[in-house]
């Protein structure tokens, strides 16, 4: 109980002192009130927030009588008797709630507000003269100073709405057909801010989007960060698909992270939500064992005590395949996409009514475009055709992703939008609109099958062209040189063909999704909103569609990279597709070593894993395998090697293999205890002198098999395959120790896996405290091989 009861204890002394001085309540003539006594309060008088008042009054009404709206005030004990005494009344009489007495004072008496100097300057302008009056709460003179300050804080707290609950209240009251408090919440608001919410109302278009709003209702925490004046910038974008995308996955995330109970949602609270968002836990280890800290010491979700539930919690969240989104990083997200849908804009006419995706949608002719295929951009100059099957339904919307990619891809040259300033780096240069950009844009509306009059005005420029003549007539201007259309012309076309024969530059890299140096990890403050300048140059080359959509970049390590959070900010407000094809195949750049990357963790069905590998060296894709002859040796499917060594893990198996393009597969050799086993395993002697390579090896000792690795590539693809499922144990100087998928490595050699299911058998075990290698070996020695294992066992990838 007392964890949870983190209350700040009560100051005695003051509650004795309010108590002791609070008469009751009465109404009293605006001109016995003072409010400019610096004492109790020394603020200006804010001319905009009495304006706001007096809006309010004529939306609304004063709304004297509400407790909420008194106005604490200081009286002295002989004025207080006097103005009893002037209306016949008796003490008790100031304690009636349901009915406040009158009172008045002699003309040059004036009662001192401690609060309300704006609302009682409003009403004074705003109410004919035989209404001038208020509902004061009265307290004797000689209040100790903190109780002044703490009645004063308690009343201007006791309003302090926030955009989210206002909207919040509004939609409530709105959904319930109750217009009268509706209305009394929207008149808190400035008419702009009115205006807004009345469009989002009232437009068909905006019917959808009100409705994702309307789904975050029960989540009390979110709406803090709400801010109604973004409303006008938001609906600015006619982008409100994709507005309802990312609202959408706001909504998935916290209900699965309270596991589909609506029960808990009003219990998510604001600080539970900033401590959260943006955090990724499932991909980055750093931010896991924060979220565990940060759970473990009930730092958040505070308002749940059941240790079962906040378990359940944890495991949820632990599993978030994104970034954990809130209504904040949504409103900072939609600062990466205004700059995009201004560039697309700029294929569509001035004053087109919709939205941009469905104005895209009508101008789709499919001209030059292959049935079930799809043409991906996989660098800024290639293409290559993606078979779509199962996407059909949606091969435009596809298209017009490409195009938003573009537009991130070069938003700062064609919205005029700078990214963010790097801290210590001098402030990017204002930018100026790149007509080539923008032409590049609308050729590749074209490639894609978009056709139209403005599509095709503006892919008809030439700015190469353009430039090239402005910087001849600026070198020879023509009151001097000869400069006619002819000789022009000549010289246009000469230049335009070298440009056009430069070929660009190839990336050889694959993009990082998460990483292990911590140079490479995005903080946490740049996880959301408009890029910084250095990542956006950097991340720019990879936001393509065969990267942005391609599961099996996502690994699981300590850092989450700018590349990472680029991606699921697109991936937010243009949709997640977790069945695209494997994008790999389509790349046509080499890979780095740490990155051949297959195996999507989100798809334990995959079928085959193919090494990613250059147009110029190209091999077959067909993954070996391992089976047995009548002799029991291994035999090897014929595959074209990149070297001529063979790989052998003794103690495992009895023969060698050729170099593996996948991790290849083997039952070990029978009759030999596993401390033989690893001895044999580590005896270094044995490899001298010899063209043999030693693997890794991942032993699944339950199942009695085996995995030879000898890529980073392949060593990722296997981890990430068994990471769901299994736990996996190393060996360090003669002991066993569980280890996290993210922190193993090719390196050590050996390591053990086994089911969770076998969790249990695992740590009732002896070995299981002591960590004793030898028991270990004999634990497993004493394990049964299960009567399914076979060869024609694989894993789903081989």
């Amino acid at each position: 109980m007392d964890d949870i009861c983190n209350e700040s204890p009560i100051d005695e002394g003051v509650f004795n002192d309010r108590y002791s001085k609070w008469c009751g309540s009465a109404k009293v003539d605006l001109r016995f009130l003072a409010y400019t006594e610096a004492k109790h309060d020394a603020r200006w008088i804010d001319e905009k927030n009495v304006e706001r008042l007096i809006q309010i009054f004529h939306l609304e009404g004063c709304h004297r009588l509400d407790l909420e709206n008194h106005v604490p005030v200081l009286i002295s004990e002989e004025q207080l008797h006097q103005a009893l005494s002037r209306a016949h009344l008796a003490r008790q009489d100031l304690l009636n709630l349901n009915e406040f007495p009158f009172i008045t004072f002699e003309d040059d008496i004036r009662l001192i507000c401690i609060h309300g100097k704006h609302r009682l300057i409003a009403a004074d302008k705003f109410l004919c003269p035989s209404e001038k009056w208020w509902v004061v709460d009265l307290y004797i003179d000689g209040l100790l100073p903190q109780t002044v300050r703490d009645i004063a804080e308690e009343y201007a707290n006791s309003k302090n709405f926030c955009d989210g609950d206002i909207f919040r209240n509004i939609r409530h009251h709105q959904r319930n057909d109750n217009t009268a408090q509706a209305t009394k919440w929207l008149a808190r608001l400035s008419e702009g801010k009115r205006q807004d919410l009345k469009r989002l109302r009232k437009a068909d278009d905006l019917t959808e989007l009100r409705l994702a709003f309307d789904k975050l209702l029960p989540f009390t925490g979110l709406w803090p960060a709400l801010q109604i004046g973004t409303f006008h910038r938001l609906l600015a974008l006619k982008c409100p698909e994709e507005l309802c995308h990312y609202l959408e996955a706001v909504f998935q995330t916290w209900d699965i992270i309270f596991f589909h109970d609506e029960s808990l949602r009003p219990l998510l609270d604001a600080g539970t939500v900033s401590s959260l968002q943006m955090r990724w836990p499932k991909y980055s280890l750093d931010d896991r064992i924060h979220i565990e800290s940060l759970m473990q010491d009930r730092r958040i979700f505070p308002a749940i005590t059941s240790r079962f539930l906040r378990c359940r919690i944890l495991g949820q969240l632990q599993n978030i395949r994104y970034r954990i989104l809130s209504l904040y990083t949504f409103l900072e997200d939609t600062k990466y996409l205004e700059p995009a849908a201004f560039a697309m804009k700029r294929l569509l006419p001035p004053k087109f009514k919709g939205s941009v995706r469905s104005q895209m949608r009508m101008c789709y002719t499919g001209r030059n475009q292959s049935n079930g295929k799809l043409e991906c951009q996989v660098s800024e100059y290639d293409f290559q055709e993606q078979n779509i099957n199962g996407l059909e339904g949606i091969q435009i919307d596809l298209r017009t992703d490409q195009l938003f990619l573009y537009s991130f891809r070069h938003f700062p040259e064609m919205s005029g939008i700078n990214p963010r300033k790097d801290n210590g780096k001098p402030k990017p240069p204002p930018q100026t609109i790149c007509e080539e950009s923008v032409v590049g844009l609308a050729k590749l509306a074209q490639r894609l099958g978009f056709e139209s009059l403005s599509i095709g005005r503006v892919a008809g420029q030439n700015p190469d062209a353009k430039a090239l003549r402005e910087f001849i007539l600026k070198l020879r201007p023509p009151d001097l040189f000869d400069t006619s259309l002819e000789n022009m012309q000549h010289i246009l076309s000469s230049f335009t063909s070298y440009l056009e024969s430069i070929k660009p530059r190839m990336d050889p890299v694959r993009p990082l999704f998460s990483s292990n140096n911590e140079r490479e990890g995005e903080p946490i403050a740049h996880r959301c909103g408009r890029p910084f300048e250095q990542s956006h140059l950097y991340d720019r080359r990879f936001l393509f569609i065969s990267n942005v959509y391609d599961n099996s970049l996502q690994l699981e390590k300590r850092f989450i990279t700018s590349f990472a959070i680029k991606v699921d900010i697109f991936q937010a407000f243009f949709g997640r597709r977790w069945n695209w094809p494997t994008c790999s195949s389509m790349a046509s750049r080499s890979p780095r070593n740490d990155q051949g990357i297959i195996q999507t963790p989100h798809n334990r069905n995959v079928e085959e894993a193919t090494p990613v590998e250059s147009s110029a060296n190209r091999v077959s894709s067909q993954p070996s395998s391992i089976g047995i002859t009548n002799h029991g040796r291994h035999s090897i499917s014929p595959i074209a090697s990149s070297s001529d060594k063979l790989i052998y893990a003794p103690g495992f198996e009895n023969y060698p293999n050729e170099t593996p393009l996948a991790p290849i597969k083997g039952i070990i050799v029978s009759g030999v205890s596993t401390a033989e086993r690893l001895q044999s395993f580590w005896n270094t002697e044995q490899w001298r002198g010899l063209s043999i390579i030693k693997p890794t090896v991942l032993y699944d000792f339950h199942q009695h098999m085996f995995y030879k690795v000898i890529d980073e590539q392949s060593w990722h693809t296997l981890i990430s395959t068994y990471a769901t499922d299994y736990f996996f144990l190393i060996v360090m100087k003669k002991k066993i120790f569980i280890m996290p998928p993210p922190l193993l490595r090719l390196s050590h050699q050996l390591v053990f896996v086994s089911k969770k299911e076998n969790y249990h058998d695992f740590s009732s075990s002896s070995f299981f405290h002591n960590k004793s290698l030898e028991l270990f070996c004999s634990f497993i020695d004493n394990l049964q091989i299960p009567a399914s294992s076979s060869y024609s066992e694989t894993l789903p990838f081989l």
